[in-house]
């Protein structure tokens, strides 16, 4: 059996789920490995793989391998919407710390490759309270913002800032603390911290994740205060927008 065939069987409605897997399981272990221009013909069928905990770590192989090939600029663009979710919740809820490491480097590689608006929005859902259930992803998704913005900035810096309207990268603009500032720039709940002092449980937030949110968010706005020396970022900013 060749490997245009393995991606034939995976990528066929008529075949059963359990086919289509072992198919995949073959095409993780191919030596040499398959190509990328391949593995972005099957990646919606990846995400059943993710969802079940069946051969995780070999679906996070050939997601990596998409990934890099992406960054590099050797294979084109497809939606990854689908696998999303369930590496989200691998990266929260997997028993094995290597394997959730594993899936949050996979995670951020993918969010890389989208668009910064697209990027944004879905960073927009891993920082809302309400669209993530898992606090410690809303911890991790800070530092998620913090790489696009820090790549961001660089990328404008290198390019002279002579950039048009329509070129800006969303993270080295204005639209980053507009959207993103209500997640950002204040406490999980925002009256988290009552007026009297002697109402406020000291160890229940110690306890919690908020600390270390917090003190990721203060991380990022230290960075935006160092690097974004051009105040793209930071200008024009409206506290309506917390």
């Amino acid at each position: 059996m060749t490997r245009s065939s393995l991606v034939k069987l995976i990528t066929s409605s008529s075949q059963s789920n359990a086919v289509v897997h072992a198919a995949i399981l073959m095409v993780a272990h191919w030596n040499p490995p398959i190509k990328s221009t391949s593995i972005t013909k099957f990646i919606p069928q990846l995400s059943t793989l993710l969802q079940t905990r069946v051969a995780a770590d070999e679906t996070l192989l050939l997601l990596l391998r998409y990934a890099h090939a992406q960054a590099n600029g050797t294979t084109a663009a497809v939606p990854i919407d689908t696998v999303i979710q369930p590496l989200i919740e691998l990266c929260s809820i997997s028993p094995d710390s290597t394997q959730r490491n594993t899936a949050f480097v996979t995670l951020s590689l993918l969010l890389r490759t989208l668009p910064p608006p697209a990027r944004m929005a879905a960073l927009a859902e891993l920082l809302s309270p309400e669209t993530d259930p898992f606090p410690q992803m809303r911890v991790a998704a800070v530092g998620l913002v913090k790489e696009s913005v820090l790549e961001a900035l660089s990328s404008t810096s290198a390019k002279g800032g002579g950039q048009s309207v329509g070129q800006v990268n969303a993270f080295a603009s204005p639209q980053l603390l507009t959207q993103l500032g209500r997640y950002l720039l204040r406490t999980e709940p925002p009256d988290l911290f009552p007026h009297r002092v002697d109402t406020f449980d000291v160890n229940d937030f110690l306890d919690s994740s908020e600390p270390v949110r917090l003190a990721e968010c203060l991380g990022l706005y230290y960075a935006l205060l160092i690097r974004d020396v051009s105040n793209k970022a930071r200008d024009q900013c409206r506290p309506s927008a917390l």
